[in-house]
Parts: structure tokens; sequence; C-alpha cells
């Protein structure tokens, strides 16, 4: 769950279960845990105790939401999921892309034959404010388009010729940023919001929220993520992250308020947000 929150990064890490018994921690496994690749491009991001609380949160609100359907195999939800954490552990972005936008596909149950309109439309009323729609649809169109060309073997970035040759390989990486912040900012705010839940078990139930008028979505989801505001990057460094200059103005100093504080506050890994 914390891979929700920021784009991780780290040489190894291991996965301890367990629990405590009259007040002393058992230990019943551990074991080596899986890698989560970055996107070409991203920036820093500090981990800090806050976010390890607010992903141990939302990991027993995903429990719980489990545990209410009687069987998860069934529920597109769970199966767009699998599809977010799956692509968040693949080292090219063209897999990446392909499965974060069928990550977002699964939450907006798009009708067969509209899927490419629907996905477009559907994902705006929370990819940004009313204000950036037009500018957030532009880049949800070209994503979907780009996951197309993957799911049929093109080269990833085929569809973006509007844009000169040298600049498509840094426009693909940046779309894909897009995406993968969208998706995992969108799966972290369904199971921490108990009043979407019920939007979510069913077909039925998916079909019905999304013919709700368009300001009832939005009031129902709000902006999990302005899209518009991640910036093209031009420039990388050794690791594939974004160089200084890169940085959004503040972003240096904003890194910097995250890691002052009481001594022990802070986790000390860096990660790295898309």
């Amino acid at each position: 769950m914390l891979r929700l929150l920021g784009t991780i990064e780290y040489e190894n890490a291991f996965l301890i279960i367990g629990h405590v018994q009259k007040g002393q921690a058992v230990c019943q496994n551990f074991s080596k845990f899986g890698r989560y690749e970055i996107t070409r491009g991203c920036l820093p991001w500090l981990v800090r105790e806050e976010d390890l609380v607010t992903a141990a949160n939302l990991a027993q609100k995903k429990t719980s939401l489990l545990t209410s359907f009687p069987d998860v195999r069934n529920v597109r939800l769970f199966r767009g999921w699998w599809a977010l954490t799956t692509a968040l552990q693949q080292f090219y972005a063209g897999d990446r892309i392909h499965g974060f936008v069928r990550a977002l596909e699964a939450l907006i149950y798009p009708a067969i034959g509209k899927t490419e309109k629907q996905f477009v439309h559907r994902c705006s009323l929370f990819a940004a404010p009313s204000a950036g729609k037009n500018a957030a649809r532009q880049a949800l169109e070209e994503a979907y388009k780009m996951r197309c060309d993957v799911e049929h073997v093109h080269l990833w970035d085929r569809s973006l010729t509007q844009y000169p040759l040298s600049d498509r390989e840094d426009i693909a990486y940046w779309r894909t940023r897009q995406m993968e912040s969208l998706a995992c900012l969108a799966y972290a705010k369904i199971f921490a919001a108990s009043s979407l839940h019920q939007h979510f078990q069913t077909d039925a139930a998916l079909d019905q929220f999304w013919g709700k008028p368009e300001d009832e979505v939005r009031t129902a989801v709000g902006c999990v993520c302005d899209i518009t505001k991640l910036k093209v990057v031009k420039a990388y460094d050794s690791w594939g992250r974004a160089v200084f200059s890169e940085w959004p103005t503040g972003w240096h100093e904003n890194l910097k308020r995250r890691n002052e504080g009481r001594a022990g506050d802070t986790f000390h890994a860096v990660g790295f947000t898309a």
C-alpha cells in the first residue's frame, strides 16, 4: 500500500508476517519482498512515519473490503488491482502503461465498442479539476492509444506522431507517469473511502454509478490526482530519475520540510514519486 502513495526505490526489502500475543511480537513468516520498479523521469519522495501509518490503514481497509465479497475473482475492482500491482513490478515503461490503463479501465467499466471514448471521459472526471479537463483528456487519449499499441505489439510511441521525433520518448514516459499516479491514487481513494465501496461491489453497481450526471460523479470521487501538474521531463540521471534542474519549483524545499522534525520521525529510505 505504501507504493500507492509514492514511487519507492530500494535495494532489498523483506516481508515479515506475524502477530502480537500477550504483548510479544511473534514472527510467522519471513521472506524477500518483490521489487517495484520506477518510471523514467520520476521525482524524489521521502517516506515518513505518517506515510507508513497511512499505508497500514489502507491495507486494513482493503482487507475489510475484500472479505465483503463472496467470490473476489468475480469482482472487477480486484482484477484491476492485480493489473495495477503487476504493472508496478514491470521494468519496461510500455508494459507499465499497459497495466496502468487496464487498472483504470477496471474502475470505469466502459461499454463494449465505447472503451476509448468512455475511458477518456470518465477518467477525466477525477484526473483534474474542471478547469484542467481539456489537458487531462488529451493526456488520457494519448495514454489509451499507447496502451493499444503495446497490446498489439506496435512501438509504444507509434501514436505520438504529432510531436517531434526527438520528443516522443520523453512524452511517452510523461504519459506513463501520469497514468501511474492516477491509477495508484484512484485505488487508494476507493479503498479509503467507505462511501465509494457500494459503487464497486458489482458490475451492475458500476454501470449505475457511471450513468449518474457528471457533477454527481465528480462530487463522489473528487479529484484524486491532478495529472496536469505532472510535467514532461527531458533530462535524466544515470538511474533514470529526473535531474535536479527538472524538479518543479519548490520541490527541493518541500523535501527539506518533509525531512525536518523530531529525531526518528523519518523512515530512512528515499522513494521517488511519479
